[in-house]
């Protein structure tokens, strides 16, 4: 590749792609880790920037948005809102009294048993358990 050969568009849009895409996106990203928001919720960035992308190319680059690329921008949304709607906490579920830990500790152990190899254990609940 020949340094000539890079359009002024081609470098306006990597250096974009650097600053907003890369070091902007990852700084609040860690913002907002750190301010307690919820891990999932904050990756979703990840699953919607594909399609800011799209929307901002048809905008602005004038790029064509046919029936496959709206398919799939649906697929990104939707699978984005069964992962937030599927992590959000049971709002019927309070947390355990000390004497309610055994049975809650069975619950959740079984719910384990069918997550991901790896997933966090409930260690600071087990030294509650009577």
């Amino acid at each position: 590749m020949h340094p000539a050969a890079i359009s002024a568009g081609s470098a306006v849009a990597f250096l974009y792609l650097v600053v907003f895409g890369s070091i902007v996106a990852f700084t609040a990203y860690g913002w907002l880790l750190r301010s307690g928001a919820s891990s999932v919720l904050v990756s979703t960035y990840a699953y919607v920037n594909p399609a800011v992308a799209v929307v901002l190319g048809w905008a602005r680059a004038g790029e064509a948005v046919g029936g496959r690329e709206l398919a799939a921008g649906a697929i990104v949304v939707a699978s984005v809102g069964m992962l937030v709607l599927a992590r959000e906490p049971d709002e019927h579920e309070a947390e355990p009294l000390p004497e309610t830990v055994g049975p809650y500790l069975r619950r959740k152990e079984a719910q384990e048993r069918h997550s991901l190899p790896g997933a966090p254990q409930l260690a600071d609940l087990r030294r509650m358990a009577p």
